[in-house]
């Protein structure tokens, strides 16, 4: 019998004499555990992939308002606001240490282009044909990443 207080002590037999320990392997580091989540994490995957859909849900309401010109000036906080949400969300996952996939890279790719054109538009220093251009590029970013978030649900990877 051994006795431990902590994961990487020494390991002492009731006489004092050290035993061999094996390495403590946190499924997170472990290459095959990794992909196996735990179920509060696929919980928490689940929700934040809901999460970062609704977001751009309404992102994208707000973008193409702005791109067919409807009341422009008026929808750069609701733009703000839900691009935040989206990018808060996106740590949030990646904290998790999800595995990495082609999905979650692009959904990454797709989530920073987004959030540097709708910094760009809310700045509102562009000229009219620049402002359509990058009003045009957040759509397509927007529908990009729904099309990734869809695939992450669908993957057998991660739950959704």
């Amino acid at each position: 019998m051994s006795y431990s207080f902590f994961p990487h002590a020494r390991t002492y037999t009731r006489e004092r004499r050290p035993v061999a320990t094996q390495p403590v392997v946190s499924p997170r580091s472990h290459p095959v555990l990794k992909t196996q989540l735990c179920a509060p994490d696929r919980t928490k995957i689940r929700l934040l992939l809901i999460t970062i859909d609704q977001t751009l849900q309404s992102i994208d309401g707000v973008a193409r308002d702005m791109f067919f010109r409807k009341a422009a000036s008026d929808c750069h906080g609701q733009l703000q606001h839900g691009v935040r949400e989206a990018e808060a969300a996106m740590h949030r996952l990646l904290d998790l240490d999800v595995p990495q996939s082609h999905t979650m890279i692009d959904l990454s790719q797709s989530l920073t282009a987004l959030i540097l054109a709708a910094d760009i538009l809310v700045d509102g220093n562009l000229a009219d044909p620049e402002a359509e251009d990058i009003c045009g590029m957040l759509v397509r970013n927007v529908q990009q990443a729904r099309s990734h978030v869809v695939q992450l649900r669908a993957s057998n990877k991660l739950p959704g």
